[in-house]
């Protein structure tokens, strides 16, 4: 008997799934950047040089018309500003109205100017004439219902307008008032604000005075009568911790 032949290998056919992932991957392969210069994108590039220079002009066109836009408001503001009411402000002296058994009564007014070239519509007014120790504060709030004018429109050609305010039924003698105003131990304050329209904006005038008494010299008396009216010595002026100020309000 011949001897056996021995049986050849068998080749493993199969193959690993990594194998076969590296065999399917394609290599990626470069970006063709060579064609966006050939001859069929020539019209492309020509659209987007027409688009950005657009995009350009748009962008200059818009900042001229903001320049524009903001020349033109400066300039209406300036005319606002030029031609609008401004109310000027002058506390008048302070007045003893009557006198009582055990007191008195006084009353001051502030005189309203228009200095401006429109008429000043008021809209609101709150103040307050007070007397109360010189290391009280704060003050109280302003009251509506102690300062208004006697009008609603102030004129710039028009006589002053004037608005009251009143201090009644003292609880001191008319001598002890004027000795405590004098030495520093009363103070006498006159404050508030007036809100007005003009030109179509609205404004907030703030005043805040506090009386200021002379000096002592032979007596320590501040009153003075000239033609059967009393008169408190001293005059008004502006008090530093109060507001003393004009403002544009908001149109809410």
């Amino acid at each position: 008997a011949s001897p056996s032949q021995p049986l050849p290998a068998r080749v493993n056919t199969e193959v690993s799934p990594a194998e076969e992932k590296n065999r399917t991957e394609a290599k990626p392969t470069k970006y063709p950047w060579h064609e966006l210069y050939g001859p069929a994108n020539i019209p492309n590039w020509f659209l987007v040089i027409i688009g950005a220079g657009g995009i350009i002009a748009a962008v200059r066109t818009l900042g001229a018309l903001s320049n524009q836009s903001s020349l033109m408001r400066e300039q209406l503001n300036r005319m606002v500003e030029r031609e609008r009411a401004r109310l000027e402000l002058y506390a008048q002296g302070v007045t003893v109205e009557e006198r009582h058994k055990n007191g008195f009564s006084l009353s001051t007014c502030m005189e309203l100017t228009n200095s401006g070239h429109s008429n000043a519509y008021i809209r609101s007014s709150a103040g307050r004439f007070l007397i109360c120790p010189s290391g009280q504060w704060p003050l109280p709030h302003p009251d509506p219902d102690e300062f208004n004018s006697a009008v609603d429109t102030v004129m710039p050609t028009e006589s002053p307008v004037y608005a009251p305010a009143f201090i009644e039924n003292t609880l001191f003698s008319l001598q002890d008032f004027a000795k405590n105003i004098q030495s520093g131990g009363l103070g006498m304050y006159f404050y508030g604000f007036i809100e007005y329209d003009s030109m179509g904006l609205s404004w907030h005038r703030d005043f805040g005075y506090k009386w200021e008494a002379p000096h002592p010299r032979e007596s320590n008396v501040i009153i003075i009568t000239l033609k059967h009216e009393t008169f408190v010595g001293g005059d008004w002026v502006k008090d530093v911790r109060q507001k003393n100020g004009e403002y544009q309000m908001k149109p809410n």
